[in-house]
């Protein structure tokens, strides 16, 4: 037969209990001796106030027991249902990180889900729709995000964000403010960024619309010393040029970089102008030469003109960007390893 919890926990006022009741009864037995039955009533009224007492004690003791006991299990469920939620964030930190494992500031090439930041621009965290052409370069910028497309809409993710890591939530939107602010440079640039039309007397140079957006690179590159110091001028920071003559009669001018080819200026033959092949490739010189002094002219004019400081500003931003992505890198880093995500949400609310 087993022995009652209770019992054993407070064996030892149990035991007290039976020796003052063994004392009681001699007790009584000498009263008895010298008072009679009087003194015997006397004593067992008092008698039964103590023992009222002890029982008062014994009943308050249980009780303070049990709720200790309760509390303790309260305290355990909960710790394990945190513990369970905790896992399901950790999958959402895992997600948006790719790699929790790599070590910061590694040059081991690794799967990672964050955006970055490019030598001119911001680049999204990994999506599933890519636009491309020849040379890498993005054909369409898609909408930037700092969260990879699996977790857009995930209500586990926004939990974590609105209850257990809002660190991470104040960080990723400083980074997308960071990049709305280099959209709106860059395209403040773009707008105000103008290349000149030139008549020769066989062809009219115009630019492209490529044109501006290649300043702004041009410019961003040097700005965040990023330009080839072998190459003389600014113009000649692409890798290849090249000159084109299409059906319609038109000599493209071609720039080729690590990011693409772009055609920033077009030399229209004029209407009543006939040339044969070796005329062509004069001309093609003669264009190649022209575009360069427009470039060059350009380049030194936009410096001198109000629109260079959004270059000025965009390299600023793009150099914040890649310190903020290093920070939000660390910061999920760090969740990944905390044992218990604090805070408080519906999901523990209905598990409690």
């Amino acid at each position: 037969m087993s022995v009652p919890n209770w019992v054993l926990k407070n064996s030892r006022f149990i035991l007290g209990i039976v020796i003052a009741g063994t004392a009681l009864s001699l007790l009584a037995s000498v009263i008895y001796r010298h008072f009679g039955t009087t003194g015997i009533r006397s004593f067992e009224i008092a008698v039964s106030g103590v023992l009222t007492a002890v029982l008062a004690i014994l009943y308050f003791r249980q009780t303070t027991i049990l709720e200790q006991q309760k509390e303790l299990r309260v305290r355990e469920l909960d710790r394990e249902l945190r513990q369970q939620h905790t896992e399901t964030l950790r999958e959402r930190i895992k997600e948006w990180h790719g790699d929790p494992s790599h070590s910061l500031g590694s040059t081991e090439e690794t799967e990672l889900n964050l955006p970055s930041v490019s030598g001119t621009s911001f680049n999204s965290a990994q999506t599933k729709d890519v636009y491309v052409v020849d040379g890498g370069r993005q054909l369409e910028e898609s909408s930037f995000s700092v969260i990879p497309e699996s977790l857009d809409g995930d209500k586990y993710f926004k939990d974590l964000l609105e209850n257990h890591a809002t660190d991470l939530k104040r960080q990723k939107e400083r980074i997308e403010e960071l990049h709305q602010e280099f959209v709106d440079h860059r395209n403040s640039f773009v707008n105000a960024t103008y290349g000149e039309t030139i008549e020769e007397d066989q062809c009219i140079l115009k630019p492209t619309e490529e044109f501006s957006s290649w300043i702004f690179e041009l410019f961003l590159r040097e700005k965040r010393s990023l330009l080839r110091p072998d190459l003389e001028t600014k113009s000649q920071q692409v890798l290849v040029q090249a000159s084109y003559v299409n059906d319609s009669h038109q000599i493209h001018r071609y720039t080729r970089s690590g990011y693409g080819q772009h055609s920033i200026y077009t030399a229209h033959l004029k209407d009543d102008v006939e040339l044969n092949k070796e005329e062509i490739d004069e001309l093609e010189e003669e264009v190649e030469c022209k575009t360069d002094e427009l470039i060059q002219e350009t380049l030194e004019r936009i410096k001198k003109r109000e629109e260079y400081s959004h270059i000025q500003e965009a390299a600023r931003i793009l150099d914040e960007g890649e310190r903020r992505i290093e920070e939000l890198e660390q910061t999920l880093v760090e969740y990944h390893g905390k044992p218990l995500y604090k805070g408080s949400c519906e999901y523990l609310d209905e598990g409690q």
